[in-house]
Parts: structure tokens; C-alpha cells; sequence
């Protein structure tokens, strides 16, 4: 099916712009159609003059299987969602010539399609970076064969192999010439797993690095005090897709110790425990690039860090529900050259349980059973952005689905005339803050 791609002989490009909510759709039921079917959409209750582009053009392709239903090959792992139009899918086994009409239970307007001479067409769909956990469900009939075909545009923060390119991102603290090695900056653009390889002029056998599953090696590089001032131009390369990037590490003069005491600027106290990391604090007046250490008290874990070229440190903290009330008290100590008096500073905050739970609004109870897909319920107080997982007994495969930027989810379910009467026990658990409640859907018949 690939080579029929690049037998394009027309195309033409339908652009429409629809008011679409900030949705993220997240649950749905696998199974069959027996079964009712829930979906959570993250929905962002102020962002309804938000607008995306949907571009539906038609292309000639080579023809496909005739009779029986359309058929569908999607491309690639979902569209890369940058507000760009790219392929989707190719829709081919309809009559040359005919209509192809679109339909969706989602809030998207489709125009019309064209059926090439061969019966084919290419699907070609934008969205924009905030709709990468979207997908959008959509049925394509022929207006004469009557033929049709049902499938899934997923949207993705992927960028496609072939437009990826190596950046370096450096790194905000200075490399001080000390025999010691610092992290400089980070090579990002990488597959994840790939092996990447740096070379320089100057320096021979520089190790090779193993890129995280994001994609990112990790930079890192030591000096000894007499090459303080000097710089280092590096290649890296990705050894399997052959990118390559080249930037200059330089070796720093030391910075002055900062005059005066060290001050932390308390950014949230009582420190909410939703068990996300967050910056609980910042230190600043630090020496650039000094090393700081830290200790809680009670017993917390706080790795150390170094401060940024403007002297300055963020600390992260997390905690759970449990510790709801605890005081704690870190005191961060700057590591200064030798012969030189350390600097200290002490700052103290409590944890608190989330101060709002979560709860459930319902807008359809009892849930009218009429084999649509429609909305059931919001949910609300989870994290903005958070993962929310759904289970029932009475229903397996829940798909997850995400909050919205207010923390609300929209919650979507689907049940069968066979279904009234039948209770559905769901609980929905925050994948990040741990919060969780339970509620129950009833199934009712359809209005005469």
C-alpha cells in the first residue's frame, strides 16, 4: 500500500474550522457491542471558543479492493499534532466518482469527499500541539455504494522520524574547572535507546551515550583549574539515523562568592500532598555554580544541586495524603573553595491534604441507554493535566483519560435498550495525585 502513495494525480484540499473544546478523550470500552462503553474527555469548561483546523483533502491513488465495506490503512502511530496537515489515512474500495460523506459523534463538521477515478482517496488531518491525547472517531460512507468504513484519527506529540533533527540544550549552571564532572547540557532529538557518539578536534576517545526513552543523552564534562577559560567544540551523532549536531562546551572562571546571607523565597506553604513533585522553594543570592547540599528534617530526601549563572536554586518537594500536617525543615548549605565559610539558611513549610476533593456532577441520571455515545457525568478537583484510570466490576477495559487544565473531566458512556435496568459501579482514580471516587451509572430506556 505504500507505493500507491506516490501516485498522486489531483488533489484537492477542503479547509474547515469548527469550535471544538478542549477535550481529552481518554476512556472507552473495548469489547463488543453488547457492551456499554465509557470514554473521559479532560474538558476545559471555559475553552469553548477554543478552534482547531480539520483538512480533509481527496488524492488520486492507485485503486484498492472493490465491494463489500471501505477499507482503511492508517498512517504511522497517530498524527503528529503541530498545525500542520499531514496524512492519516487512505480510504479506498468505493465506486470511482461518488461522494464520500463523513460522520462523527465528536463536535467536528466535515465536508464532502470526491472518489477518484479508482475509488481512493487520501485522508489528511491537522491538530494542534494541545490535542495530542485526542482522537477523533469517524465513519466515511460512499454516497452510491453505500459502502462504509469506521476508524480512529489519534492525535500525537511523536514528531515523524524523518523531520526529527539533533538540538543541543545547554545546560544553566557554569563548568568550573575542577577535575570534577558536571552535567553541560543535554542532546535531544534522538530515538529512544539510541546510541550516540561525540568526537572533537581537541580530545580524543570522548564516551559514547545511550539515549533515554524521551529521546536525551545526557552532556557531561570535566576540566582541570589550568584549562579554566578554554572551549571545546563536539559532534555528536546519533549513530543509527546518522543526525548530527555540533556545539562548544567552554570552561568557566570561577565565580566571586556571593556577599550577604542566603535567602529562600517559600513558594507554597501549607505544600499541598497530591504526591507531584513541585517547587516548594527557591534559594537565591547562591555563588554561581556552587554546589549545595541539604538535609530535612523530619527524614526527607533532597538531593543536592548547583546553582544557576544568576545564583539562584529550586527546591522540589513531594509527599503523599498521609502526611497531612507534617512540619518539615531543610536547611540548604552552599559548598564554598576552600578556606572559605560555608553559608546556611533554614526554611520550614507543613503538608496538607488536598484541600478540595474530588467530586462528581452528574448530567444525565439515569443514563439513557439508546446506543449513543453521550455525556454522563464531570468530575472535578484531580490535577490539571492528570491521568485519570477507570475501572468497574461490571465492566472490563475502561480506557484512561486525562483532566482537563482545571483539573474537570467530561465523562462519556454508551449502553444498549438490552442494558436498561443495569448498574454500572465506577471508580475513577487520579494516576498522579492518588484521589479516587466512586459512582454509579444507572441505565434507563429511551423516551417514547
Amino acid at each position: 500500500m505504500t507505493a500507491r502513495l506516490t501516485r498522486k494525480r489531483s488533489s484537492i484540499g477542503v479547509v474547515l474550522t469548527v469550535a471544538l473544546p478542549l477535550l481529552l478523550v481518554g476512556c472507552g470500552l473495548l469489547g463488543g457491542d453488547s457492551e456499554p462503553t465509557a470514554d473521559g474527555d479532560g474538558a476545559d469548561q471555559q475553552a469553548d471558543s477554543l478552534e482547531t483546523a480539520a483538512v480533509l483533502t481527496t488524492t488520486t491513488l492507485a485503486s484498492g479492493p472493490g465491494g463489500g465495506d471501505l477499507e482503511v490503512d492508517l498512517f504511522n502511530n497517530g498524527v503528529y499534532c503541530d498545525g500542520t496537515a499531514r496524512p492519516a489515512a487512505l480510504i479506498f474500495g468505493g465506486e470511482p466518482g461518488e461522494i464520500i460523506t463523513f460522520s462523527t459523534p465528536m463536535p467536528v463538521d466535515i465536508d464532502d469527499g470526491v472518489a477518484d477515478d479508482q475509488g481512493a482517496f487520501q485522508l489528511q488531518w491537522a491538530c494542534e500541539p494541545h490535542e495530542t491525547a485526542l482522537f477523533w472517531d469517524l465513519t466515511a460512507t460512499g454516497s452510491t455504494s453505500k459502502r462504509s468504513a469506521t476508524f480512529q484519527i489519534r492525535g500525537s506529540g511523536d514528531q515523524p522520524l524523518e523531520e526529527k533533527e539533533l538540538v543541543f540544550v545547554p545546560g544553566n549552571t557554569p563548568l568550573l574547572c575542577n577535575n570534577t564532572r558536571q552535567i553541560v547540557g543535554w542532546v535531544e532529538g534522538t530515538e529512544p535507546g539510541e546510541t550516540v557518539s561525540f568526537t572533537s578536534p581537541d580530545v580524543d576517545d570522548l564516551v559514547e551515550g545511550s539515549a533515554s526513552l524521551a529521546g536525551r543523552v545526557e552532556v557531561n564534562w570535566s576540566c582541570a583549574p589550568e584549562e579554566t577559560g578554554e572551549s571545546w567544540p563536539l559532534t555528536a551523532k546519533a549513530v543509527e539515523t546518522g543526525r548530527t549536531v555540533t556545539f562548544t562546551v567552554a570552561g568557566s572562571l570561577p565565580e566571586p562568592v556571593a556577599e550577604g546571607p542566603i535567602q529562600a523565597a517559600v513558594a507554597e506553604n501549607p505544600f499541598v500532598c497530591d504526591r507531584s513533585r513541585r517547587t516548594v522553594a527557591q534559594l537565591v543570592n547562591l555563588t554561581p555554580g556552587a554546589s549545595v547540599a541539604f538535609e530535612a528534617t523530619p527524614g526527607g530526601v533532597v538531593p543536592g544541586g548547583r546553582a544557576t549563572l544568576d545564583g539562584t536554586l529550586d527546591v522540589f518537594w513531594v509527599c503523599t495524603r498521609d502526611d497531612d500536617g507534617t512540619q518539615w525543615t531543610i536547611t540548604a548549605t552552599e559548598v564554598g573553595p576552600p578556606d572559605t565559610e560555608s553559608r546556611a539558611i533554614s526554611f520550614s513549610f507543613t503538608g496538607s491534604a488536598n484541600p478540595n476533593p474530588t467530586t462528581v456532577a452528574f448530567l444525565e441520571d439515569p443514563f439513557v441507554c439508546d446506543g449513543t455515545r453521550h455525556p454522563v457525568a464531570t468530575l472535578s478537583n484531580f490535577l490539571a493535566n492528570e491521568f485519570i484510570d477507570f475501572t468497574s466490576p461490571q465492566s472490563q477495559g475502561l480506557r484512561q483519560g486525562q483532566a482537563g487544565t482545571d483539573g474537570s473531566l467530561i465523562v462519556n458512556w454508551q449502553c444498549d435498550e438490552d442494558d436498561v435496568g443495569r448498574k454500572w459501579e465506577v471508580t475513577a482514580t487520579g494516576a498522579t495525585s492518588g484521589v479516587d471516587i466512586t459512582f454509579t451509572i444507572t441505565g434507563a430506556p429511551a423516551s417514547e
